[in-house]
């Protein structure tokens, strides 16, 4: 004991052995895993509590585990009862409590999990307080013996030292710390719905955007605007006149063609999907009346490239390749540069048509529906993978402005019809229709999404640090609760060093009594034993 910090006056340091209930198995592991089979386990009946049970000061009911009646009987001498405490003998971290829930019911505890049933005489939720605080957290990883993970056992938790305060002070300091802990779980939970309403209110703009509510006010300033059909038939001829240039010089490349005078391919404009009974969603409104049209999304794209996706076979790493942009690098509207995949330059050279440029939209194709964003001009020369769908937009059609139709609610919901997680279908992306106002609209709509996306990015950033301060202010509680400074000592409680010795003495009595008891037993069996004869 001389090697533990100095306590606060009436305070003494103690063992968990010294604070457990004067019963048997008042301090006990859990069974092993070779105790159950595979046919223990069921659907419903006595829980297991496990390590994920076990949080920081709460019993967390979200992981469910349960063993049949039978399995249950059969180890009942692991049962664990409510107000006991359960103590996670792995992290993270090693050594945190909780105490069980009067609702939870018959249960036992896992063999990673430690039960303590503490004496009437001590506060069991006191305890529990001392072992999750930085202090009692830093003494158990201490005790703990390392193999791959720290881990604890039963001899490391009998011998543990705890602070331990005079009874009194115990229940004083549990009523303090408890409704500031509260408070500060409180204001967790709350933290933790903030990103899910912001992703709400993201998708409520964007969703507002492609039907034309975010510019209603701009437009009823418009004195005059180009009509949605005269720019859309611009796009139109555009496209075709960037085919019709292009491609004498691809036939000219091609010798079979030029041999036998082939005749020259015909142009065809890009169509809606063939399903699509409507090609104008009637979740777009009423374009018309907004002077907007709708065309397929290939229609906005520069014919000669198209909407492709990139390297099939991909090969190797490559260290002195061409980078390659993957699904997983594109997050929140932008691509991660710093991890990119080299590929070897002869295989990247076979997929010349993926080859950016700068201002491509790419789409993930593969995995959560919304991974989109625009590739910067440092990125030309790098090249995609068959997980990205590269879409090079014509002039007039602004690439952040289809980079956030397709991240809408609208897109989404039509791209991967209600499922978040899919494969999207290229043919798909292709005819997939596009609410298309003026370009001058375009931009007044990116102006206004940017806007309120960097108010969002500002409260994601506050949310954040107000996240990462939770953890040490529970902390800091904790902590200051057993340097002895969250409440005020009182002189005639009785020391805490009284309040151990009584436990002891109270055992000692116990274990005599039970041994008496015992030789009384022997002794009369022997006398019966006698008398027989």
């Amino acid at each position: 004991m001389s090697s533990q910090p100095p306590l606060p006056r009436g305070w003494c340091w103690a063992t968990i052995s010294e604070l457990c209930a004067n019963e048997p198995n008042s301090l006990t592991v859990g069974p092993s895993g070779p105790h159950f089979k595979i046919s223990d386990h069921v659907d419903s009946g006595p829980r297991v509590v496990r390590p994920s049970n076990v949080g920081i000061g709460e019993f967390d009911d979200s992981n469910q585990a349960h063993i049949t009646k039978r399995k249950f009987l059969e180890l009942q001498r692991h049962e664990i009862h409510a107000g006991d405490l359960v103590i996670a003998a792995v992290p993270e971290p090693v050594g945190r409590c909780c105490q069980i829930p009067a609702s939870l019911g018959p249960a036992i505890v896992h063999a990673d999990c430690i039960r303590l049933r503490t004496h009437p005489f001590i506060s069991a939720r006191f305890i529990m307080h001392a072992l999750n605080s930085p202090q009692g957290s830093k003494r158990a990883e201490a005790s703990s013996h390392s193999t791959s993970r720290l881990r604890i056992n039963l001899d490391n938790i009998r011998n543990l030292m705890v602070p331990l305060a005079p009874a009194s002070e115990q229940n004083r300091i549990v009523a303090r710390i408890e409704p500031l802990l509260f408070r500060n779980r409180h204001a967790k939970e709350t933290l933790a719905s903030i990103p899910i309403l912001l992703e709400q209110f993201r998708q409520s703009v964007l969703a507002a955007a492609f039907r034309g509510a975010l510019t209603a006010s701009w437009r009823s300033q418009l004195i005059e605007t180009e009509s949605a059909s005269k720019f859309l038939e611009g796009i139109r001829i555009e496209r075709r006149r960037r085919w019709e240039a292009a491609e004498p010089s691809r036939l000219e490349r091609n010798e079979k063609t030029r041999r036998t005078g082939g005749r020259r391919a015909q142009y065809d404009d890009p169509s809606f999907r063939a399903d699509l009974t409507d090609p104008r969603p009637e979740c777009f409104g009423d374009l018309d009346s907004l002077g907007w049209s709708a065309a397929p999304l290939e229609l906005l794209t520069d014919p000669m490239r198209g909407i492709s996706y990139g390297l099939v076979q991909a090969g190797d790493p490559h260290p002195a390749g061409i980078p390659m942009i993957r699904s997983g690098d594109i997050k929140n509207f932008s691509i991660e540069l710093g991890s990119l995949k080299r590929v070897d330059p002869r295989i990247a050279s076979q997929y010349s048509r993926t080859r950016l440029e700068g201002g491509e939209v790419l789409v993930a194709l593969k995995g959560t529906i919304g991974g989109i964003a625009i590739a910067s001009p440092a990125m030309a020369g790098m090249n995609i993978s068959r997980e990205i769908a590269m879409v090079p937009t014509l002039p007039g059609v602004l690439p952040r402005f289809l980079m956030y139709f397709l991240a809408s609610p609208v897109a989404t919901r039509m791209l991967s019809q209600g499922v978040s997680q899919t494969v999207v279908n290229l043919d798909d992306l292709r005819s997939l229709p596009v609410p298309l106002p003026s370009t001058a609209e375009q931009q007044e709509i990116v102006n206004r999404i940017d806007k309120t996306f960097s108010h969002v990015l500002v409260m994601q950033e506050r949310w954040k640090q107000a996240t990462e301060q939770i953890r040490p202010l529970q902390e800091a509680i904790l902590s200051q609760a057993f340097r002895g400074e969250l409440v005020s000592q009182n002189p005639s409680d009785e020391p805490a060093s009284v309040l151990v010795e009584r436990i002891c003495a109270e055992r000692k009595a116990a274990a005599s009594s039970a041994q008496e008891r015992g030789h009384s037993h022997q002794a009369a069996s022997l006398e019966n034993g006698t008398s027989n004869t």
